[in-house]
């Protein structure tokens, strides 16, 4: 069976209003049968800097020098994406501050 993400989200909001434990079984074990994925077909090896704690703490030094500056150029600053720019900055990577 093929991913159906709009299906699976019907049965469990469905599910919801079942009256026993064994009813709502029921529909999550439907809806994730509706949550599967393709194995890729292929796999690129990764690019990317490895987030450490000394990449954190320069990331978030130079948006406070910088704040004007695009997530895209600090990342680039750093050998890592935007995307992570972003992660760091809202503090999804404080953990390797502790």
């Amino acid at each position: 069976m093929s991913s159906n993400i709009p299906r699976a989200r019907q049965l469990l909001e469905t599910g919801k209003t079942a009256k026993t434990a064994r009813d709502i079984v029921l529909y999550i074990d439907r809806a994730l049968k509706h949550m599967v994925r393709r194995p890729p077909t292929r796999k690129a090896r990764i690019k990317a800097r490895r987030i450490t704690k000394a990449v954190v703490l320069a990331v978030k030094a130079q948006a406070k020098r910088e704040p004007g500056a695009h997530l895209r150029d600090i990342g680039a600053d750093h050998d890592i994406d935007g995307g992570r720019v972003s992660e760091i900055l809202n503090g999804e990577w404080d953990h390797l501050l502790l």
